[in-house]
């Protein structure tokens, strides 16, 4: 008799279980599903299913070598392999190509692959089709090395050894790809404001109030500070060390090229040619405290970034933070004025 008295009470509350979560997921889908919907309609409507299964990649050499000089040029780097462009670095190079139309924006992936999947490369595809001053290019190290003070370095397998395998390469072939071409290059957890173009040619920034960051920077061709770097690389490359080819080489060219320290150049934000930008032109936020990014922004929070041309998201400390589509994070409200499509097609989570 006990026994069949407990079977009304586990029903009900099986009963009260579902109910409540049937009632959660209708409201959700209530609220976020229409926004979703109605949003990606106004961006996307126009789009027709590609035919293709692949976006095909051309070689990078053969297309830097025969571009537009007069045009300014801007490179983003996947050094993954991978073949996969994600919702936020999709954003990035949508922000770039959106606020500076009249520049060619290069997104140059590391060879293999040639041919990035449409299927798990949405935002990017959705992107590219949309943006015509957007090229993807295939590089190969041995074809952008091949005639540079590191090629026989490189022969030697000196990179084979390194203990950051993606972060060496990506920073050698951002260099490479300046230094041989000349133009501005960015990481792919920025999301850029406002036209970089009254930006100096040769530039570096601050990321915070005197240490010098290699995420985004621009230079001349064939420049002196580039070429230090690469010397630097082939003459003293520490394969168990960070940055290395990055941020420490950089530093060590600037302050012989400026006869100073870093430090000191924050007195004078220019060295013969090169404009030294303060933290708040690429890295409103420290990255000590990169959160902010991801909580409700504020409108002082927003108005703080009125004279920034970038914000840099810290990747390597904020991947697993969920930025949630419809959502007033700060994160959320910049990528929905700044890459649209890259975020609409994000689904519930971008």
């Amino acid at each position: 008799m006990e026994k069949d008295a407990s079977r009304p009470k586990i029903f009900i509350t099986i009963l009260l279980f579902v109910s409540f979560h049937l009632i959660f997921f209708s409201y959700h889908l209530s609220s976020s599903l229409p926004l979703w919907l109605s949003s990606r309609t106004k961006y996307f409507c126009e789009d027709t299913v590609t035919a293709s299964k692949m976006i095909h990649l051309e070689d990078a050499i053969e297309v830097l070598d025969k571009r537009d000089q007069s045009r300014r040029a801007y490179y983003m780097i996947d050094s993954s392999r991978q073949g996969v462009v994600y919702g936020r670095q999709a954003c990035a190079v949508e922000s770039l190509a959106k606020n500076n139309p009249d520049a060619d924006v290069y997104l140059l992936v590391l060879y293999p692959p040639r041919d990035l999947r449409v299927q798990t490369n949405e935002q990017l595809d959705m992107v590219k089709r949309r943006y015509p001053n957007i090229q993807m290019l295939s590089v190969k190290m041995e074809k952008l090395i091949e005639g540079s003070i590191l090629e026989e370095w490189y022969a030697r397998g000196e990179l084979n050894k390194s203990s950051y395998p993606v972060e060496h390469t990506s920073d050698l072939i951002r260099v490479l790809v300046v230094q041989r071409y000349g133009g501005t290059y960015l990481d792919l957890d920025f999301i850029v404001l406002r036209s970089l173009a009254d930006l100096s040619e040769n530039f570096v920034s601050y990321q915070m109030s005197s240490d010098v960051n290699n995420a985004m920077f621009g230079f001349s061709k064939n420049h002196l500070i580039t070429r230090m770097i690469l010397q630097r690389a082939r003459d003293k490359y520490e394969p168990w060390a960070f940055a290395t080819i990055g941020p420490l080489s950089l530093i060590h060219a600037l302050e012989i090229y400026c006869g100073c320290n870093v430090t000191e150049m924050v007195k004078n934000d220019t060295c013969n040619d090169l404009r030294v930008y303060p933290s708040g032109y690429f890295y409103p936020v420290a990255y000590t405290v990169w959160w902010v990014l991801f909580e409700n922004s504020t409108s002082e929070r927003l108005a703080s970034f009125n004279e920034s041309y970038a914000i840099h998201f810290s990747n390597f400390m904020s991947k697993n933070e969920i930025v949630r589509v419809g959502s007033d994070q700060v994160y959320s409200v910049l990528a929905k004025q700044h890459c649209p499509r890259a975020y609409w097609s994000s689904y519930d989570v971008f």
